[in-house]
């Protein structure tokens, strides 16, 4: 238990980066390294399982780090950001993964711990999201407001990844009531991110919730539904949370949310400019080894061509074969786990959207590592007994 909170203390200092040095590290890093000693202890020991999906991933992180010695990139910042953060969220991976198969980690604390990580990310990051709202009109992308880079679009989509588990644990019945409201607050909180990709993400995944897992559930989910939508108004009466947002920051709003702007954006920008746009121009200028094992420093905007990129066409290979293997696994597995499996399924699904769009898993800590917990324990929860 100790060694799961520590790890989730972690996670929440990667929101504070240390100033003054020329490599991202933040104080999240720092725990982090402090806790790879016993990691490894625990490896040594034989404590740690090791499933095909991490594996996979191992492979990846290998192919990375010969591409940083083949193009002597080892020891700069750009690699050694990317390398960090995927080590680190594959060490969380097996250690989580690990402890809930072994039962080391009861289900009851799991949850209790993902509570306090949401309570002190929202305390931590609202403020600066308020602030935030004012400048809108400067755009998403390039709006950093926290120490850690989270802008708009990678707030919002943390909180989509702990819907996913406050959907899941609705959908088993655990915990039902603290789940209810848990999903109503995120609902209401990611509603107020103004961002795109989280609106579209929390469809999918609340739309996949109720016809696709819960297909009995359409009279709750309606319930539900009317409770945010009077919690809106009750907190537009009495302001418990402030989520006004200037003129200038609606305008900006209602222009990206226009339908042609939104087509051009899906298609120009998505399509060409963050994925065909870089792979032509980088691929052009590779020589012979870089083509098949990429630069390792060149971080990209969505996963598709940062990987290409940064790892050549050997760890696009590795990607489709983690992912693949993946998604293949939870569908084989939904008649004998149906509810895990398929949130496995619906989770796969989100985080790669997400990275296709903003690309935060590779080398932003927070989502980063919370994709892979939630990963691991949908894996976990396919291969162990019921609680």
């Amino acid at each position: 238990m100790l060694k799961y909170f520590c790890i989730l203390f972690s996670f929440i200092l990667t929101l504070f980066t240390i100033n003054g040095l020329a490599l991202t590290i933040t104080y999240g890093d720092i725990v982090s390294f402090v806790l790879v000693p016993f990691f490894l202890n625990d490896l040594f020991r034989g404590r740690l399982l090791i499933n095909k999906f991490s594996k996979l991933y191992f492979g990846y992180l290998m192919i990375l780090l010969f591409s940083s010695i083949l193009n002597v990139t080892f020891f700069e910042g750009p690699f050694l950001n990317i390398f960090k953060t995927n080590l680190f969220s594959l060490i969380y991976f097996i250690w989580i993964y690990s402890l809930l198969v072994t039962e080391a980690l009861k289900l009851r604390t799991f949850f209790v711990g993902l509570l306090f990580l949401l309570f002190f990310f929202l305390v931590i990051t609202w403020g600066e999201m308020q602030s935030a709202f004012g400048m809108l009109d400067q755009g998403f992308s390039t709006l950093n407001v926290f120490e850690s880079s989270l802008n708009l679009n990678t707030w919002g989509f943390s909180l989509v990844l702990f819907l996913i588990l406050s959907l899941f644990s609705w959908s088993k019945k655990y915990y039902t009531t603290i789940s209810f409201v848990v999903s109503a607050i995120l609902l209401f909180f990611i509603f107020f991110s103004y961002s795109r990709a989280s609106y579209s993400l929390t469809l999918f995944i609340v739309g996949s919730t109720i016809l696709y897992v819960n297909k009995d559930s359409v009279k709750k989910s309606i319930t539900s539904f009317l409770a945010i939508i009077l919690f809106y108004f009750i907190n537009s009466y009495y302001k418990f949370v402030n989520t006004e947002m200037n003129d200038s920051a609606f305008d900006f709003f209602q222009t990206k949310t226009d339908l042609s702007a939104g087509y051009d954006d899906l298609v120009y920008m998505r399509f060409y400019i963050i994925n065909i746009k870089p792979i032509i121009e980088k691929f052009s200028a590779f020589n012979f080894f870089q083509f098949f094992f990429g630069d390792a420093i060149s971080i990209q905007h969505s996963i598709v061509s940062h990987v290409l990129i940064v790892s050549g066409l050997i760890g696009f290979i590795y990607l489709i074969k983690y992912y693949g293997f993946a998604i293949k696994y939870a569908f084989s597995m939904i008649k004998h786990k149906t509810y895990e499996a398929k949130f496995l399924l619906i989770s796969l699904i989100a985080v790669f959207v997400n990275d296709f769009i903003t690309n935060v898993s590779s080398f932003l800590p927070f989502s980063g590592y919370l994709s892979f917990l939630i990963f691991s324990f949908f894996f976990a929860r396919i291969n162990i007994n019921e609680v």
